[in-house]
Formats: C-alpha cells, structure tokens, sequence
C-alpha cells in the first residue's frame, strides 16, 4: 500500500517539492557541490589542503542536513497530515 500510495505522488507531482525540500535543492546544494569540489581539489593540491578540510567538514554538516530533511519529509507524509500529502504544497 505504502508503494502505490508514494507511486501516485509522484507520478502526479514528478518535479514539484515541498518548500523544505525546495530551499534545499534551490541553496544548499549548489554550495554543497562547491565543497565537495573543493574537497577533491584540496586532497591533490597541497597549498589547498586546509580548505579541502574545511570543504570536507562542510561536505559532512550537508549530508546530515540532507538525511535530517528527507526524514522529516517522509515523515510528514507518512503521518497523513494533508499538508504533506502533495509534493507542491507551499503554506
């Protein structure tokens, strides 16, 4: 049941987001691509060793804020609660 329930989401809703999931994929992931570029660069290039640090523990604070997010989002939809029923739903 849960499979065709999420199946008709999104096939009705395919690109649409909530506007947690929106804010995330619209700001932070463009800064986390940045990190994790800078993470690879900084792993060769010696003068940019500590940055490639720093990019890495960014890399590290994103992934949880993305599982963080995902939860939640599951969550709500899973509780039933109407607001979170539709992909596009915006308060």
């Amino acid at each position: 049941m849960k499979r065709n329930f999420y199946q008709k989401i999104i096939e009705k809703y395919p690109t649409k987001y909530t506007p947690v999931r929106k804010f995330f994929y619209h700001y932070l992931e463009p800064i986390w691509l940045v990190a994790i570029i800078i993470t690879i660069v900084g792993s060769f290039v010696p003068k940019l060793a500590g940055w490639g640090i720093l990019a890495g523990a960014f890399d590290v604070v994103f992934v949880v804020v993305d599982l963080v997010v995902t939860i939640l989002d599951n969550q709500q939809r899973k509780k039933g609660d109407p607001r979170g029923q539709y992909w596009n739903f915006i308060e």
